[in-house]
């Protein structure tokens, strides 16, 4: 969870950006968000992506929400996904809506994870990536990693 308060004040039509990327560090603007924020206009807020699971305490399903952002125009955009190349993690990752289309406001795009299914004594990591691809061949493209850390069912 980001703590988006510590902002200073400003007009309420003015949108702030505070977004992480596994490996990039952070970005956090001070200023309202514009095209000159970022190398292209779309932008996804609330990355990386990790869950915790330990089987047969926690939930066995969960989900996290990433913002889509474009500054300036509406922009169409898709979402893909990866899901990494642990087969012991089974089709673990779901996102939703695969497509929308931004406008003055972020799209809420739901990244979800399921271990149902899953034997009682896994114990491993499922590590993919949620891709948002603004519309266009030239579009820009934003990855954002996930990742589920799966512990077993005490006792195993």
């Amino acid at each position: 969870h980001r703590d988006l308060h510590s902002f200073p004040t400003r007009r309420s039509s003015d949108l702030y950006l505070w977004a992480s990327t596994l490996g990039q560090g952070i970005l956090r603007s001070d200023q309202p968000l514009s095209s000159a924020s970022f190398g292209s206009t779309l932008a996804v807020i609330g990355g990386p992506v990790w869950f915790a699971n330990t089987i047969g305490v926690s939930a066995p399903t969960g989900s996290q929400i990433l913002r889509v952002a474009t500054a300036g125009v509406s922009q169409n955009f898709t979402v893909s996904l990866s899901l990494g190349s642990n087969t012991s993690c089974g089709n673990w990752l779901s996102v939703s809506p695969v497509s929308g289309t931004t406008t003055a406001t972020s799209i809420a795009v739901t990244v979800s994870y399921t271990v149902v299914g899953l034997p009682a004594y896994s114990n491993t990591a499922c590590n993919g990536a949620v891709t948002v691809t603004a519309a266009g061949a030239s579009g820009p493209t934003v990855t954002i990693p996930v990742t589920l850390v799966i512990s077993p069912q005490p006792g195993y």
